[in-house]
């Protein structure tokens, strides 16, 4: 467990670009988790990966967007946990201060039973507990919690993919959403249990629609036909977006609103960041 973790202090560092500094942070305060070990073995990579030439520029910026957010992630995680440990160190070391306190109490209620022993009246007590409105603590929960969105798409469409990554980046550093796709795995990842998992998880799910995602026995089988069985449970929203043109009038999701409007595909669009804005423009709506 981290001991004296500063969270500022770790999100200073990532904001000034000092990501390798905010990992050796890590180990002083003695953050050895998995998610963390992999994290920064995931960093490394993608450094060794653009100096060697394995990605182009615009790849290793992707990537490293998506590990820096992982990594505020993971900065809030670790807050979070070291705030739970100190209160429980704070209670464990108040518990024979309790004791001692309520056997004073008793010790109270015994003499005055006996001095007024004839009193039968007993006087009303104040109701010392705090009134809780369920209803806001229920609707601060939901809004603070950022969606989940599970993102279903071709491998040949992934030029797209990484496209609206970088769109909804801002709403991912809002902390609105939580994207995931399967270039979110990490080494060792049992990926179709991981699949299967965020599939279940996903508040929303996007399928990224071409001739490709149709034609693909994987996604038919394993994602699109677990997506609709959600969407028909009401326990999960399902939103096409069409990036090639494609017979997608013919498939299972014939049904749905598709996105950009009017059915028109990604790559029709002279701008293809002018579509990228219509399409997270409706999704902030529904977010």
């Amino acid at each position: 467990m981290a001991t004296n973790f500063n969270a500022a202090v770790a999100k200073r560092m990532v904001a000034e670009g000092r990501t390798e500094l905010c990992f050796k942070y890590f180990d002083e305060c003695g953050i050895q988790t998995n998610a963390a070990l992999q994290l920064r073995a995931r960093y490394a990579q993608n450094e060794n990966d653009k100096h060697s030439g394995v990605l182009s520029f615009q790849e290793y910026r992707l990537e490293q967007n998506r590990i820096l957010n992982s990594l505020l992630h993971l900065i809030d995680e670790v807050q979070q946990d070291q705030m739970l440990l100190d209160y429980q160190q704070t209670m464990d070391n108040n518990v024979p201060i309790m004791q001692q306190n309520e056997t004073d109490y008793n010790n109270t209620l015994s003499t005055n039973h006996t001095s007024n022993s004839n009193d039968t009246t007993i006087p009303p007590q104040p109701d010392l507990a705090p009134q809780i409105d369920d209803n806001n603590v229920s609707n601060n929960a939901t809004t603070d919690k950022p969606k989940d969105i599970f993102i279903s798409y071709s491998k040949f469409d992934l030029r797209y993919l990484n496209e609206l990554r970088t769109h909804l980046s801002p709403m991912v550093k809002n902390n609105k959403i939580r994207p995931w796709d399967d270039t979110d795995l990490m080494a060792g990842d049992a990926w179709d249990e991981a699949i299967r998992t965020r599939l279940n998880q996903a508040d929303i799910i996007l399928l990224l629609l071409s001739s490709d995602f149709l034609a693909t026995e994987y996604i038919w089988e394993n994602e699109l036909q677990p997506a609709l069985e959600r969407h028909k449970a009401g326990t999960v929203q399902l939103v096409p977006i069409i990036l090639r043109p494609c017979n997608w009038q013919e498939s299972p999701i014939a049904f749905l609103n598709a996105l950009p409007q009017k059915g028109k595909p990604i790559s029709a669009y002279q701008d293809r960041d002018e579509a990228w804005l219509e399409v997270v423009t409706a999704l902030q709506k529904i977010i």
